[in-house]
Order: structure tokens, then C-alpha cells, then sequence
């Protein structure tokens, strides 16, 4: 199951309208931008499961139904989606090695998508430690976790250990992180590891 935007028209990275019923890209000022039909289609399914790790052969798929192509058609498209939203550094479109891509909606973008959202923050831990791996690890797996319900917005990792340490109201949080929904927890490790 895939979920569908609220709206089919919302602007990504800031500064592209996506027109999803018009299957277009353009500029907040108007100058369109242009994008082949194979890439606006996975474009399509990203934004449809955004912020979740989408396999290549789940793209190839959806995308050209069982026809045989290479990975090159679709390594092909993912460098015109990045060039059409500007995304030089990968922190929209990520490719994560061997496995597939994920685009990340935060902020602005996430509004978009309507539906329950949530942030997960970092644990405290009953240590005096300032990094603790375990908890990180843990925080981590519940977020990957999490991104695999359908209609559900999770944050990235990124966005939300921006938090970590902050004695600020948990409104206050959720408001600059635009999501509904906070998790926040502490680890205790018994013991003596």
C-alpha cells in the first residue's frame, strides 16, 4: 500500500511545485522544469513513500511493470530528478548503496503529505556519557521501523537528534519539526556492560 499526498500539488526542496495530476515541475515563479515522462513516474512513487528506503527492483517495478532495463534507465532518472530540484548534495533524494533510494520530506515539504507524522528523539540514557552508541542505534531502529508504516510521516534521523539535549517545551519541538507526534524515552542499562 502507498500512501497519496493529501494535495497533488506541493513545492519540494523549497523552491520546485510538483504538480502530481498534471505530472509537471516548475519553478515557485512559473518556468517549468523540464522532466521525461520514466522520471516524473518514479518521482511519482517517491513522493508516494517518502521517507522510506524504496528498492531499485520496487522503482523498476512500479515504473516500467516488469520490462526489461538496466539499472542504468534508472540511475539515469534519479540524476534528472536531482538536477530538476537542485539537489546537488543528495539530501533530498539520497541513494542508499546496494539497496535504493529514499526522499526525505521535512518541514515545509512534510505538510504535503497529510496524515499522522512523528519524530522520534533522542533517548536519555542514565549514564553520564555524551554518546551513547546504544541508545543512538536504538532511536535509529525504531525510526527505520517506523518509516515502513504506510501513511505514516516519520523524520529523519538528522532532523530530529537536532534536538538532542534541548530543554525546549515538547509544542515547541513538534512545531519546528511540523509533525503531530513526539517519542521520547530513556534507556537504562543494567548491569555491567
Amino acid at each position: 500500500m502507498v500512501r497519496s499526498p493529501a494535495t497533488a500539488t506541493f513545492i519540494l526542496n523549497d523552491k520546485v511545485v510538483v504538480d502530481l495530476e498534471g505530472e509537471t515541475l516548475r519553478l515557485e515563479n512559473g518556468d517549468a522544469i523540464a522532466l521525461r515522462p520514466q522520471a516524473f513516474a518514479v518521482l511519482r512513487h517517491l513522493v508516494q513513500n517518502a521517507n522510506r528506503l524504496v528498492s531499485k527492483a520496487e522503482l523498476l517495478e512500479a515504473v516500467w511493470g516488469g520490462a526489461a532495463v538496466t539499472d542504468d534507465s534508472l540511475v539515469q532518472c534519479i540524476h534528472e530528478i536531482r538536477r530538476a530540484l537542485g539537489d546537488e548534495r543528495y539530501a533530498v533524494l539520497a541513494t542508499v548503496s546496494r539497496r535504493g533510494y529514499r526522499l526525505s520530506l521535512e518541514r515545509s515539504d512534510e505538510s504535503a503529505l497529510g496524515g499522522p507524522s512523528i519524530a522520534v528523539l533522542p533517548f536519555a540514557t542514565m549514564r553520564d556519557e555524551p554518546n551513547d552508541y546504544f541508545a543512538d542505534g536504538l532511536v535509529e531502529d525504531i525510526i527505520t521501523n517506523l518509516s515502513k508504516i504506510p501513511g505514516l510521516f516519520v523524520i529523519a534521523r538528522n532532523s530530529s537528534f537536532g534536538f538532542r539535549g534541548e530543554k525546549a517545551d515538547l509544542r515547541t519541538i513538534a512545531a519546528e519539526l511540523h509533525v503531530r507526534y513526539l517519542l521520547q524515552g530513556s534507556l537504562r542499562q543494567s548491569g555491567g556492560g
